[in-house]
């Protein structure tokens, strides 16, 4: 899967010297796990870039400020000058370094075309046009780049075959953009935990963990939780399995679900195979919750997914070297 990133989620008061930030380390740990490839729109770089030259001055002050206290008070502690210690982070190679794949993409003139437009003309996924009564001019205005990352994140989608947006901005993660990203397979998250949670709905573990939840979802909504009704799964994190030879005997993970009003469910699911019929599963959901309003734990019974059963033919194998024997 290919990760779009915006600036906004990288922003950050911590000064990179010799380690990455670890936020930044986490996230770039998980996205390597599910073999993720970053892409930083060239717009977005400027940006990131800009906060780290920030906090690079800032730093270069701090230590320049030390020096000339030492001086003043004639310490024996020598410092160097500050520009001899330090640089400004390079946030492509820091994640680079840590073993991940990472392109930097540049706006093409069709996607500088397109946020020109949808500006100008206030389309989707730009706020709509507000009257003369209602703002001033300035508070009418849009930021451009906002919309040429959009432009380039929809255009990266169709051409890989799908890719995420990693933005928190209004314009990027929005209700208004919420069709066209839908139909150029672009899937939106606005943090990293949420980021390497829909990552891990794509990979095989969580399609697994998306099959049994799809069995037992009429029963966990007949169990009083409010999911939509249309099966539909947002995160999958921390999938683990334990298997028989015959079939998978017990699944856990955390979930996380939109529901109709925009909010998010997650919860812990943890699943048994039945011991007096493998053809049934017990699921028991704990810490469910949706904001901060806790759910009450529930337990249901449903019939587990054919591929829950596992394709390994020892047993028959067993019966051919008995038969040997």
């Amino acid at each position: 899967m290919l990760i779009v990133v915006n600036s906004d989620v990288l922003y950050t008061n911590a000064f990179m010297h010799t380690e990455m930030h670890k936020n930044w380390r986490s996230f770039a740990e998980g996205c390597k796990n599910v073999g993720a490839t970053l892409a930083f729109p060239r717009t977005s770089l400027y940006e990131i870039e800009l906060r780290q030259k920030e906090l690079y001055d800032l730093e270069i002050r701090r230590i320049d400020d030390a020096r000339k206290l030492l001086t003043r008070y004639d310490s024996t502690l020598k410092v160097r000058q500050a520009a001899d210690q330090i640089k400004v982070a390079d946030v492509v190679h820091a994640f680079s370094a840590q073993g991940l794949h990472v392109e930097v993409e540049l706006p093409t003139l069709d996607d500088f075309r397109d946020a020109e437009m949808r500006a100008a003309k206030h389309l989707p996924p730009s706020p709509p046009r507000k009257s003369s009564s209602q703002s001033s001019d300035e508070e009418q205005s849009d930021e451009m780049r906002d919309l040429v990352i959009w432009s380039v994140a929809c255009r990266l989608a169709r051409e890989r075959g799908g890719a995420l947006l990693l933005s928190r901005d209004v314009v990027h993660s929005g209700k208004l953009g919420r069709e066209e990203a839908e139909a150029c397979g672009l899937l939106r998250a606005s943090d990293f935990d949420e980021a390497l949670g829909m990552l891990g709905a794509e990979t095989a573990a969580g399609q697994l963990a998306k099959l049994f939840l799809a069995k037992a979802w009429d029963k966990i909504i007949g169990a009083g939780v409010a999911l939509p009704k249309v099966f539909a799964v947002h995160t999958i994190a921390d999938p683990t399995y334990i298997r028989s030879t015959t079939a998978i005997k017990v699944a856990t993970f955390r979930f996380g679900v939109k529901l109709d009003d925009g909010k998010l469910l997650t919860a812990q699911a943890s699943i048994a195979q039945n011991d007096y019929d493998e053809r049934l599963y017990d699921l028991a959901l704990a810490d469910a919750r949706i904001a901060k309003a806790i759910l009450k734990d529930v337990t249901v019974q449903f019939e587990g997914p054919i591929e829950a059963k596992t394709n390994d033919d020892y047993a028959e194998r067993l019966r051919a070297l008995r038969g040997i024997v």
